[in-house]
Formats: structure tokens, C-alpha cells, sequence
């Protein structure tokens, strides 16, 4: 586990800063969390929400996290059975708010969801209770304290993301000091989030099971 304090005594040596505070800690701080975001977003930490669908209710806020949707479950009673329901991830086209025949509120159980403008939308509107899961990618939490710890994606090697992260900070650092140098550091940076993309890619595939017969005669 590294901090943001770590970090940034690793980023400042590598830009090897000749004007003290030329890069204020509010700066370099703001060019960490746009690196921290980006590479979060890239390798799709994933998390759950719990739903809670209200009848004649069409959408629902979103977690405060909320990066993109991966997938939506309600979970459908009939009598003493239950049984969890994936909705088709649907766009704003699709949605049906009334019923034209009858000029009324459409509603029915939920069977797709969009979102918009940071709202979770249910197509149908339901038509009763539903509990519902939210699996979806999340952004980090923001560094605040210089105590704050880096939070590692599955399966993505610290070491790695760490580089990751500092060359994005220095990138942007020498940019603003109009040292061309940055654009190695930016060239670096996408590079090896290719790299860390193939291996979150790979995160949870099974392993091939192989079967080795030495029975002999």
C-alpha cells in the first residue's frame, strides 16, 4: 500500500524541481486524481448497490461512485418462490413513460433500464415493489489526506499502477512548464494502460483445466 504522500516525494524527485513550489500541492493534487480517475475508469473497478423499486417510480439516483453500468437484476416473487432477473440495458429511445392508447402511466415489471443525467431509469415504470442489484464500475474514492491510501484494482499489480499514476502527474507537470519531455511521459503513461487493460481483461477467466493421462499399459 503506497499514500498520496509517497507519491507525490516520488513524482517531485522524478520532475527534479529547480524553483521551489513551483508546482503547489493543490496543483499536483488535481493532475493525480484526473491520472487516478483515468486509470480506474480503464481497468473497471467493479461494485454493487442495492436497489429498492417503488412502484409508479421510474428512476432512481445513482451511486455517488457511479462510473458505468454493468449490469441490472430485480428479483421477481411469485408465491413462495423468487428469482433474480436480468434487465436488457436499453437507451432514452426506449423509454415508455404512458401508454397511448389509454393515455396513462405505463407500468409493468421492469424489464430493461437506461441511465440519464445521473438517474438510473426502469422500462417499464414498475408496477410494485422490487428489490433490485446494481453492478456497475465505480471511480475512486478522491485524495484528500496526504495519509490517504492508493486503492489497487483487482488483480492489477501495485507496482505497475503506481508508475502508471506518477508518469500521468509528471506529464502534466511538464506540460505546464512547457518542457517537451512530457510527451514521453504521456506516451509512457497510455502505453502501459494497454498493458493493465489485457490484464483486467483477463481478471476472473477461468483456467483451462488439462487433463494429463499417464495410465500406462
Amino acid at each position: 500500500m503506497t499514500t498520496w504522500t509517497t507519491r507525490r516525494a516520488d513524482i517531485r524527485d522524478e520532475l527534479q524541481e529547480t524553483t521551489a513550489g513551483f508546482w503547489s500541492q493543490a496543483e499536483l493534487l488535481r493532475y493525480a486524481m484526473r491520472g487516478y480517475n483515468r486509470l480506474h475508469a480503464a481497468l473497471k473497478v467493479e461494485e454493487t448497490a442495492t436497489l429498492t423499486l417503488v412502484a409508479g417510480t421510474e428512476h432512481y439516483a445513482l451511486p455517488a461512485d457511479f462510473y458505468l453500468a454493468r449490469r441490472v437484476e430485480i428479483q421477481q416473487v411469485a408465491g413462495s418462490s423468487t428469482a433474480w432477473i436480468k434487465l436488457n440495458p436499453l437507451a432514452l429511445d426506449h423509454r415508455r413513460p404512458s401508454d397511448p392508447l389509454v393515455t396513462a402511466t405505463l407500468t409493468a415489471q421492469p424489464e430493461g433500464f437506461f441511465v440519464f443525467e445521473n438517474r438510473l431509469y426502469f422500462v417499464p415504470i414498475p408496477d410494485a415493489a422490487y428489490s433490485g442489484t446494481l453492478y456497475y464500475y465505480k471511480y475512486p474514492a478522491a485524495l484528500v489526506n496526504d495519509s490517504d491510501p492508493l486503492v489497487y484494482p483487482e488483480g492489477i499489480d501495485s507496482v505497475r499502477f503506481d508508475e502508471a499514476f506518477d508518469w500521468y502527474v509528471i506529464a502534466m507537470a511538464l506540460r505546464k512548464r512547457q518542457d517537451p519531455a512530457y510527451t514521453t511521459y504521456l506516451a509512457d503513461f497510455a502505453a502501459l494502460i494497454q498493458v493493465l487493460e489485457g490484464v483486467a481483461a483477463e481478471r476472473g477467466a477461468s483456467t483451462p483445466l488439462l487433463v494429463s493421462d499417464d495410465w500406462t499399459e
